[in-house]
């Protein structure tokens, strides 16, 4: 017994018959089926962002009220 399914592109009712997994893992129609991107296959290089030295962040420090006067700046 062949039945019918919904495909997940065009929202039409079609065979079973005539049904595909997508790669991505949708039923679709044999129409709209696609292939994968040849570049989601692609293998990039690691990008180290990291500096070769580094110092660590000083403590911070907060000044209390008034210590500034207009004449320090």
């Amino acid at each position: 017994m062949a039945g019918n399914f919904i495909c997940a592109f065009s929202g039409f009712k079609y065979p079973l018959t005539q049904a595909v997994k997508n790669w991505d893992g949708h039923l679709v129609h044999h129409r709209f089926a696609d292939r994968r991107n040849p570049q989601d296959f692609l293998k990039v290089p690691v990008d180290k962002q990291m500096l070769p030295v580094s110092n660590p962040e000083p403590a911070d420090v907060f000044l209390s009220t008034n210590e500034v006067q207009p004449g320090d700046l």
